[in-house]
């Protein structure tokens, strides 16, 4: 036992700051700074009141959580950034002030991001958008003729009509990548017509429409405007609510992101300009082999392609979002879409450059998903090289389809300290007792609430121990992006 102890000891030296020493890690480890306590999502999802924004927060703190990430959605009937919702926002950070509590706060309402959103006014309740209309999603698709030549080949009727490439057809799904060339039409009209010389050949219009993301976003988050007019809406109002709180009571913001770069062909209005800059040639004339085969050119294009993405998607959304709270003395963590690489490639493009443009990079694990840690290896790889928090969303919906509780809690989030978590964000906290937004309720509404200062005090203790140390790997994981 006393090998054992030494052993023990030893490990946790190894973890820790030197300067803490045995004496000093033990005496932290059995109550570690609250910095390192549990922050669950707290669903603000009824009527608000101050009186019991202060009474939760109170129940919190004596079941020794002692943050929470208020996370606006579905049954708030206190209309989102209205005056009356910033009273309580006020009232709260003043509360969790008196309480020593972090009040943490998602950027959005339900999700996903970018939007401002405003459910209780007509149209499509973006303020983003409500603010200028060309801040829309818009995504490029085609119209497309073929004929054997020579012939005349015309497509007519297009609504925002970009501009045409011809190419010669070489089989089913198949084109000749040398033969792609521009074809000059009439914007005004929405007409295109191409003399087609001998062979078989396909004329194809592109056009813009309006399109949505993966998860219902409707602005377009390439667009470095849109986004910045995002953060004038949201995060600048919080800021003047209360200046003082940034840094002490507010030490960070969550996105519960699950937006994308766009639908299929993702497009943004600088997305040519800056295709050209980073890979110096034009990619019109490339653009079918993004959904064709093109021969020897179709890879390098539809690398390439991705890597512009990723770097608007990164640099407008990721980035400009991270600095603003950078300059305002907080953090911002959350994730984006990151369960399967090909999900990744779908919706962001780059998951490892998202999560560098964040102080803390995160992921959202759900069910029992810490036991496939391939989406968690990737962004807490970012947190370990940066030396940052690492935060997780863990075990979202767990239990939904049979139940929870404590000890399934424990053994979930157990697989996620192994793979370096030092923020834990559970999911939920129902501010209303009458509902659940997603299952499982962890609050005070289950019978368990008065023993979770249990589970509480244990993943604080997992927290601080992951956060003490330098990462060590013994095996380097390739992830395959552009493959995918």
């Amino acid at each position: 036992m006393e090998k054992a102890i030494k052993l023990l000891i030893s490990f946790l030296v190894c973890l820790v700051p030197a300067c803490a020493g045995p004496a000093g890690l033990f005496q932290q480890f059995q109550d570690p700074p609250k910095t390192y306590s549990v922050r669950p999502f707290w669903f603000w999802n009824g009527v608000l009141d101050a009186k019991e924004v202060d009474r939760q927060i109170a129940e919190m703190v004596d079941q020794h959580v002692y943050g929470a990430y208020v996370h606006n959605r579905t049954g708030l009937q206190t209309p989102y950034l209205s005056s009356e919702y910033f009273s309580i926002v006020k009232s709260g950070i003043e509360s969790a002030r008196k309480r020593g509590f972090l009040f943490g706060l998602i950027d959005e309402y339900e999700w996903p991001g970018g939007e401002a959103r405003d459910p209780w006014s007509p149209g499509l309740g973006s303020r983003v958008i409500a603010s200028n209309p060309d801040f829309r999603m818009r995504s490029l698709w085609f119209q497309e003729k073929e004929a054997e030549g020579p012939a005349t080949l015309s497509i007519t009727g297009l609504t925002h009509f970009q501009f045409a490439i011809a190419a010669k057809v070489l089989g089913p799904g198949q084109l000749d990548g040398d033969s792609m060339k521009l074809v000059a039409g009439d914007p005004a009209s929405g007409a295109v017509t191409w003399n087609a010389p001998a062979g078989k050949w396909r004329l194809m219009a592109f056009y813009l429409e309006p399109s949505q993301g993966r998860d219902g976003g409707l602005v377009d988050l390439m667009s470095h405007d849109a986004i910045r007019t995002w953060l004038q809406l949201v995060h600048e109002k919080y800021y003047k609510l209360a200046p003082e709180a940034f840094g002490t009571t507010i030490d960070s913001f969550y996105s519960d992101h699950e937006g994308d770069y766009g639908r299929r062909i993702a497009w943004t209005p600088l997305l040519f300009e800056t295709f050209r800059k980073m890979k110096g040639y034009d990619l019109r004339p490339h653009l079918p082999v993004l959904m064709f085969d093109g021969g020897k050119i179709t890879p390098k294009v539809r690398c390439d392609y991705m890597d512009v993405v990723s770097e608007l998607y990164t640099r407008s959304y990721m980035k400009q979002v991270g600095d603003w709270c950078e300059r305002h003395n907080i953090k911002l963590s959350g994730h984006v879409w990151e369960e399967s690489l090909m999900a990744e490639a779908f919706s962001d493009g780059d998951l490892q450059r998202i999560m560098r443009a964040w102080p803390w990079p995160g992921v959202d694990s759900l069910h029992d998903l810490g036991r496939w840690p391939r989406d968690l290896k990737v962004s807490a790889s970012v947190a370990h090289f940066r030396n940052t928090r690492f935060v997780v969303e863990n075990q979202g919906v767990q239990g939904g389809e049979s139940y929870l509780d404590m000890q399934k809690m424990r053994l979930g989030t157990n697989m996620l300290a192994v793979w370096g978590t030092n923020l834990f964000v559970p999911h939920a906290f129902n501010y209303n007792a009458t509902r659940i937004e997603f299952p499982s309720d962890w609050f005070f509404h289950q019978p368990y609430w008065k023993y979770f200062h249990h589970y509480a005090d244990y993943t604080r203790r997992l927290a601080f121990m992951n956060d003490g140390g330098r990462h060590f790997a013994d095996i380097l994981l390739f992830q395959p992006t552009e493959t995918a």
